[in-house]
């Protein structure tokens, strides 16, 4: 693979043509990522399971960190949305990426990085809180959802509901 037209640098002699004919045998031509921005979202979604399954982990991915992820441009292309994925994941310790978590260069690049709709923001606080709650709960009390719904003041079932939409198993905390 390259990123370079070998058919030009053969006409400038950068390149030697009797190697070009060698490898020109089937030629794929393929945008760079930043021409592609709707594979981006898919790419994502695949590198996350992809990771989740290697790592043994349940990591998600909000809203709004995805939306920067499809805006970036990614000048290293595919390698570098996969490298960025596998360290998001290997580091993270809520169970969801979110903005804040994404490399400065990435969120600094996004024009909506900084400024997004009043909702969306409060939501995902909203849900970050929610799951690193849980998450110390069902710790302390080691996967005891009856325990865990006592001291949290909840509803055993609202409980079991909030756990389900954030993808958190309590059995893995016993």
């Amino acid at each position: 693979a390259s990123n370079q037209d070998l058919e030009k640098l053969v006409k400038e002699n950068k390149f030697r043509e009797d190697l070009y004919h060698r490898l020109n045998v089937i030629k794929i031509v393929l945008p760079p990522l930043r021409s592609r921005k709707g594979d981006i979202i898919q790419l994502v979604s695949h590198f996350i399971k992809l990771f989740n399954k290697k790592f043994h982990k349940k990591v998600t991915i909000d809203e709004g960190a995805m939306n920067i992820l499809a805006e970036y441009n990614w000048p290293g292309n595919i390698r570098e949305l996969k490298n960025i994925l596998q360290s998001l994941l290997l580091l993270n310790d809520t169970g969801n990426i979110r903005t804040r978590d994404l490399p400065d260069n990435i969120k600094k690049a996004s024009p909506s990085a900084d400024i997004r709709p009043f909702k969306g923001a409060k939501e995902e606080l909203i849900s970050g809180f929610e799951k690193d709650y849980l998450d110390k709960l069902l710790e302390r009390t080691r996967g005891n959802v009856a325990k865990a719904s006592r001291i949290a003041g909840l509803n055993r079932k609202n409980l079991i509901e909030k756990l389900k939409a954030h993808h958190i198993d309590p059995s893995v905390y016993k």
